[in-house]
C-alpha cells in the first residue's frame, strides 16, 4: 500500500546534514558572542560587588556617627521625653573636643546642705562634721554668682560661730527678708553649705534659723558689701587686730593712767551712752548672739547726725561732733592727739588705747594718720 508522504518527510529521509551550517565563520561568531556575554556578566557582577561594598561602608559610617553622638542623642531623647522643647539636637562633635565647664548649678549639686536633727545643745556637737578639722571656709554670693574667699587669718570667726552657738539660746524666727549668701565649709568628707542672711544676721541650719555673733556680721559685710559703713568699720578694726597680734608690733605701758573724766565722750560713759541710744531714731538694728553671756542682743548702725555704730561691748563714734573734755575727736592727727592727751598706754599704727583705773577703755582708730573712730568699751 502506498501511503501519503509529505514533502518535509522526503527531505528528512535524505541527509539531514547535507548542508553545512556550523562553518568556521559561524563558529567564530558564536565564540565572540559567548566571550562578550561572559565579559558582560563579569562587569555586572563587579558593579554589584562595588554597590554592596559602598552600602556596607555607608552603614559603618552611620554606626560610627551614632556611637560618637550616643550620649548627646540620649540626652536629647531624655529631654524630649520630659517635655522640654527648647533644646535642639546638638551638632556633631568637632575634631577637637573641649572638656565641658561646670555651671553654677552643677557645682551646687556637689555640695552638702547642713540639716540638723536636733535643736538643743551646742552647735559644734550637732554638726555633721568636726569643726576642728575644717580645711577651708568661703562665701558664695548667689546674687552675683561668684565665690568670695575668706582670708585664712579670719576663718576663726566662722569656726568660732559654728562651735559656740547655743541652739537653745540663739534660736531666731525664720525670715526670707534680706540678702542671703552661703557659707561653704570644706571638711574632711565634703563641702557643707550654710545659708547666711546679712540683714537678719542668721544662719539657716535646716531645722531652723539661729543668730550669729557680731563678728560674723562684720566679716560678711566687709566681704560681700564692702561699701557699707559696717564694712568700713570691720576693715579698721581688723587691721588693728592684725597689728596687735604681730610680734613686737605694739607698744604697751601700764605704768600710768588718766583720770576717768578725761576719757568720757560728750560727758558720758559707756552705760550712759547705752541709755542715750534709746532716744536715737535713725537706727539700723542687728540682732546677734553673745556666746559669753549666752543671750541674744542688739547692735545698731546709727545714721544722720548721730553717726555712730553700736557693737557688742563697744561704741564707735564716727562724727567730729563727739569730743572728750580735752577736745579729742574724729579728724585729729596723731600729733594733735599727743598734744591733748599725751602718749597712749597701747600703741600700734592703727590703734591707740588709754587706760583709766585698771583697764584700757578708751580707743582711737587711725586711718592714714587721722582719727577715723573714737571708741569706748563696756566696763569689765
Amino acid at each position: 500500500m502506498n501511503e501519503f508522504e509529505p514533502g518535509w518527510y522526503a527531505k528528512l529521509k535524505g541527509d539531514p546534514v547535507n548542508r553545512r551550517t556550523f562553518t568556521a565563520a559561524h563558529m567564530e561568531r558564536i565564540q565572540r558572542q559567548a566571550a562578550q556575554s561572559r565579559e558582560l556578566k563579569t562587569r555586572r557582577r563587579q558593579a554589584s560587588q562595588r554597590k554592596r561594598m559602598a552600602a556596607g561602608a555607608a552603614v559603618l559610617v552611620i554606626l560610627f556617627g551614632l556611637a560618637l553622638n550616643y550620649s548627646r542623642l540620649e540626652k536629647w531623647v531624655a529631654t524630649r521625653w520630659s517635655g522640654d522643647t527648647q533644646e535642639q539636637i546638638p551638632a556633631g562633635p568637632s575634631h577637637e573636643q573641649q572638656p565641658p565647664t561646670e555651671t553654677a548649678n552643677e557645682q551646687q549639686g556637689k555640695l552638702i546642705p547642713v540639716k540638723l536633727t536636733t535643736a538643743f545643745g551646742m552647735l559644734k556637737d550637732a554638726l555633721p562634721f568636726d569643726v576642728e578639722q575644717i580645711r577651708n571656709v568661703s562665701l558664695y554670693d548667689e546674687l552675683e554668682d561668684k565665690r568670695i574667699d575668706i582670708p585664712r587669718e579670719r576663718e576663726y570667726v566662722v569656726i568660732q560661730n559654728l562651735a559656740w552657738i547655743s541652739l537653745d539660746a540663739a534660736k531666731a524666727e525664720r525670715s526670707d527678708v534680706g540678702r542671703t549668701v552661703t557659707l561653704r565649709v570644706e571638711a574632711v568628707d565634703g563641702i557643707y553649705t550654710i545659708p547666711y542672711n546679712l540683714e537678719q544676721n542668721t544662719v539657716d541650719l535646716g531645722n531652723g534659723s539661729y543668730y550669729a555673733d557680731d563678728m560674723l556680721l562684720l566679716l560678711v559685710k566687709g566681704l560681700a558689701e564692702p561699701d557699707t559703713r559696717l564694712a568700713e568699720a570691720d576693715r579698721i578694726l581688723e587691721q588693728a587686730r592684725v597689728e596687735l597680734s604681730e610680734e613686737n608690733s605694739g607698744k604697751r605701758d601700764d605704768s600710768f593712767s588718766l583720770d576717768a573724766d578725761r576719757l568720757l565722750v560728750g560727758g558720758k560713759d559707756f552705760d550712759e551712752w547705752q541709755s542715750q541710744l534709746l532716744l536715737f531714731s535713725q537706727m539700723q538694728p542687728f540682732r546677734f548672739y553673745d556666746s559669753v553671756t549666752e543671750k541674744v542682743k542688739t547692735m545698731g548702725e546709727y545714721g544722720g547726725v548721730d553717726n555712730l555704730i553700736s557693737l557688742n561691748s563697744r561704741l564707735l563714734f564716727a562724727s567730729d561732733q563727739y569730743k572728750t573734755k580735752d577736745g579729742v575727736g574724729v579728724g585729729l592727727t596723731k600729733q594733735e592727739v599727743l598734744s591733748k592727751l599725751g602718749k597712749p598706754n597701747l600703741e600700734t599704727e592703727t590703734e591707740w588705747g588709754y587706760r583709766t583705773g585698771d583697764y584700757i577703755r578708751f580707743y582711737l582708730y587711725f586711718d592714714a594718720g587721722v582719727v577715723k573712730y573714737m571708741s569706748i568699751t563696756m566696763p569689765a
